[in-house]
């Protein structure tokens, strides 16, 4: 490879990074911007379920989480796949860094730098996979996949179970009954 080949590779791989690094900041922000709404719209459906005593406005609020957790779910494995595609540009800038510093101190520099741009895979949309259902196995940040939405559906299903017990019990008093 001639030093006109390598510039221009290594000009590619800062365009890339730079590129993936702005998917990786917007994903991180839809991430966010999806758990605020799945929290507001919760607790609006949960609230308006307890005020109106009405179980289905629970059970909705229950799948209503589940839904939100499904999307953050997808953002979250996009922002996974797009971390996972500037590590391997970093590997590229940290193998041209070695090759800089050591010279001619590190014979295999030059050549291990050659192999990771010719072998590199450039462009973030191009390195992203298709979303699966083994990919709930290993979601991040785990909280919110494994602790909150579950506990939010929980408490969402166990409020449609309260209030359809308590209005079947009271719709079982007549009102003579309640004298």
């Amino acid at each position: 490879m001639n030093d006109s080949e390598r510039a221009e590779l290594l000009k590619l791989v800062d365009t890339d990074y730079e590129r993936t690094a702005k998917f990786i900041d917007s994903t991180a922000g839809i991430g966010g911007a999806i758990r605020g709404w799945a929290i507001t719209v919760w607790l609006a459906i949960t609230g308006a379920a307890i005020t109106a005593r009405l179980w289905e406005l629970s059970a909705l609020g229950a799948i209503v989480i589940l839904v939100f957790g499904v999307v953050d779910a997808y953002h979250a494995v996009l922002y996974d796949e797009a971390l996972l595609h500037a590590k391997s540009l970093e590997q590229v800038t940290v193998l041209r860094y070695r090759a800089i510093s050591s010279g001619a101190d590190d014979p295999d520099a030059e050549p291990d730098l050659e192999r990771a741009l010719v072998s590199q895979k450039f462009g973030v949309y191009a390195n992203l996979r298709r979303f699966k259902l083994r990919d709930f196995l290993h979601l991040n940040p785990w909280v919110f996949f494994y602790v909150l939405y579950p506990a939010l559906a929980v408490i969402g299903i166990v409020g449609a179970i309260f209030i359809g017990v308590a209005l079947s019990s009271s719709q079982g008093t007549t009102v003579t009954d309640r004298r």
